[in-house]
């Protein structure tokens, strides 16, 4: 079902379909933070040519960053029993502003789950690059993971 929309009285139906919300990959913190030096690298933005996960705490830019600019940096576990061979569509918008003047981005990102059961839980961080070293404000963000039917089948 897609979505509806009825003018009046207002509400809304339906949902982007085949969503699947994971329980296995949750955002656990959000923070201000600087782009790292050296910059990390930058995780995949083509359905079906995701950038595999390693078995080891890592972390990648979601845009293409600068060591030293600001940046929000995503923490997400990744848990015992998530599925082997997953696609995930990591889905960010950012809204900031630049010395005075509103920015706003989107973009989706596309990682791929270990090829071997993990053993215990992993931290991932992600980088969402500002494109400035100073006078950014961030103003709001948000973050939507959905798996995949199968690598290159996407929401």
């Amino acid at each position: 079902m897609g979505l509806r929309i009825v003018p009046s009285p207002e509400s809304f139906s339906g949902a982007k379909s085949p969503a699947t919300y994971l329980a296995d990959w949750t955002p656990t913190g959000t923070t201000l933070s600087t782009t790292p030096t050296p910059a990390s690298a930058r995780l995949s933005v083509a359905v079906g040519t995701p950038t595999r996960l390693p078995a080891a705490a890592t972390a990648y830019l979601v845009t293409a960053g600068t060591a030293g600019d600001t940046a929000l940096a995503w923490t997400f576990t990744e848990a015992v029993g998530i599925p082997v061979d997953l696609e995930v569509e990591l889905a960010f918008t950012v809204h900031w502003t630049h010395a005075g003047t509103a920015e706003a981005s989107s973009v989706a990102v596309y990682v791929e789950t270990q090829a071997a059961a993990i053993r215990a839980p992993i931290t991932f961080t992600l980088y969402f690059d500002a494109a400035a070293a100073t006078g950014v404000v961030f103003a709001s963000q948000y973050e939507l993971s959905q798996a995949c039917g199968a690598i290159g089948a996407c929401p």
